[in-house]
């Protein structure tokens, strides 16, 4: 049930972005390496502002090149810590999101197993209930048919043989709607 239920699988999956974003804010610590690299066709001089230079063609007459290698590493920044910090504390908030909705879910659980055992268990009496009401309403028809009781009497054992047989079909309903709910719970259709 919690690993197919899709309130625990949406918070699971919350705190699995949360966490990602985590790690993508400290993995803005690492170091940049860069490489630049220059070639000028000037041969050192100033620039030509009047007339030719005596230059000939692309390749300068003095080769002039330059290659870098720049490594880049942050030492401290503020708001990088600061968003390190609060997704951190996003990531708690959403972890104990996460139990708080596995707990929900194992006490709706429990709680739909302890109305079908309890379900389950009344239903014995409400047959012992059904049967003895039974045997009731046939000693007060036969007392009534050998003249010995009234109509009262017979009413009144008829009421409570109906009444018997309606708790027992609620008590057969109660069960069923107690399985139902369990096994919903426990996502057994899944």
């Amino acid at each position: 049930a919690l690993t197919h239920d899709p309130g625990v699988r949406a918070a699971l999956e919350k705190l699995l972005s949360q966490q990602a974003l985590t790690r993508a804010t400290i993995r803005q610590w690492a170091p940049s390496l860069m490489l630049t690299a220059g070639v000028s066709g000037r041969a050192g001089g100033a620039p030509a502002n009047s007339g030719p230079s005596g230059q000939s063609g692309w390749l300068p007459s003095v080769p002039n090149w330059d290659i870098g290698l720049i490594l880049q590493a942050p030492l401290f920044d503020g708001v990088l810590l600061a968003r390190r910090s609060q997704s951190q504390a996003q990531e708690e908030v959403l972890k104990q999101e996460v139990e708080v909705t596995r707990r929900r879910l194992l006490a709706e659980i429990q709680r739909a197993y302890t109305s079908f055992r309890i379900a389950e268990s009344s239903l014995p009496a409400l047959q012992s209930a059904t049967t003895a009401a039974q045997k009731n309403y046939d000693q007060a028809s036969a007392r009534f048919r050998a003249g010995l009781s009234t109509s009262v009497e017979l009413a009144d054992a008829e009421a409570l043989r109906t009444d018997s047989e309606i708790q027992l079909a609620v008590g057969r309903f109660e069960i069923a709607r107690a399985r139902a709910t369990f096994h919903r719970s426990i996502a057994s259709g899944l």
